[in-house]
C-alpha cells in the first residue's frame, strides 16, 4: 500500500478533485495533507474522505518540513511524495508497487521526458532529474529527513542525492502520462534560493556525499 504526502497552498485548481482520486484508489492506504495556506482551503468534499490525515498548523510550515512530517505521519510501507500542482496517471501506483524493493533507492520523474509507450523504470545513470521533486516515491524505512535550514528548495536534492549514496540506484519513472505547470506555488519563495543553496552545499560537504542531482 502506499501514503500519499502532499503539502498545499491551494494555488492549483484541479487539485482537490484529483485529490479525491488518489483518496479512493485502492492502493492508496493513507493521505497526509499538509494544509500551508489554511486560510485558502476549499469546501470540497475530500476533506472529509476517512483516509485524509489533516495537518493543519495555521501556517505555513514550508515544504520541506512538510515532506518530514508526511514521512513520520505516514503508515504505509511506500511514501509517495507529490507536489500539490501535478496530475498523473493513477495506473502508476500498481506497476510501482510490482517494482519498488527496500534495498532500491528513490523513484522519480522527469518532467521534460516526452511519454511514448508503458510507463517503466530505469535506473538512473546520468539523465536528467529535471522536475524530480514534483513526484518521487521512498521506501518508507529509507526516509532521510531533511535537515533544517532546507525549507523550500534542495529537499529532493537531498533525498535523491542520500539514496544515491547510501542505497547505489535511484530510478526514473519513464513515460509516465501527467500534468503540471511547475512550481505554481514556490514561485513566491524564489529568494530562498541563493539563501539555501549554501547551506546545502554544506550538507554535501558535512556528509560527503557527492552532488548528483541537476
Amino acid at each position: 500500500m502506499i501514503s500519499y504526502v502532499v503539502p498545499t497552498m491551494w494555488k492549483f485548481p484541479p487539485f482537490p478533485d484529483f485529490l479525491q482520486d488518489v483518496c479512493d484508489h485502492e492502493l492508496v492506504n493513507d493521505v497526509v495533507l499538509i494544509n500551508n495556506a489554511p486560510d485558502q482551503t476549499p469546501d470540497h468534499p475530500v476533506m472529509n474522505h476517512p483516509k485524509i490525515l489533516h495537518k493543519n498548523f495555521g501556517r505555513n510550515i514550508f515544504v520541506n518540513p512538510a515532506w518530514n512530517l508526511g514521512a513520520m505521519c505516514s503508515k504505509s510501507d511506500i511514501i509517495c511524495v507529490a507536489n500539490d500542482d501535478i496530475m498523473f496517471d493513477l495506473r502508476l501506483f500498481g506497476k510501482l508497487i510490482r517494482h519498488m524493493k527496500p534495498e532500491h533507492g528513490t523513484y522519480g520523474i522527469n518532467c521534460s521526458d516526452p511519454v511514448s509507450g508503458e510507463i517503466r523504470f530505469d535506473p538512473h545513470t546520468n539523465q536528467s532529474v529535471f522536475g524530480f521533486g514534483q513526484l518521487f516515491f521512498v521506501h518508507r524505512q529509507n526516509w532521510c529527513m531533511i535537515p533544517p535550514g532546507l525549507n523550500i528548495y534542495f529537499g529532493d536534492n537531498f533525498v535523491f542525492d542520500t539514496h544515491k549514496h547510501k542505497l547505489g540506484t535511484n530510478y526514473l519513472i519513464k513515460n509516465l502520462l501527467h500534468y503540471t505547470p511547475y512550481a505554481s506555488s514556490s514561485r513566491d519563495f524564489r529568494h530562498h534560493l541563493n539563501s539555501e543553496a549554501p547551506i546545502y552545499h554544506q550538507v554535501l560537504t558535512d556528509w560527503r556525499i557527492w552532488g548528483i542531482h541537476d
